[in-house]
């Protein structure tokens, strides 16, 4: 994925850096109710 294809507001993390901690992004008390992911 380009850089032009990723939209304004949205971030893009490649994991697989164990510096780059993503869930330190995220809220840890709050899911999505249908998938169970974090929320943003």
């Amino acid at each position: 994925m380009s850089a032009s294809e990723i939209l304004p507001g949205t971030l893009q993390v490649i994991h697989g850096w164990k510096e780059a901690n993503v869930k330190l992004l995220t809220y840890d008390d709050r899911f999505d109710p249908i998938s169970g992911f974090p929320l943003t």
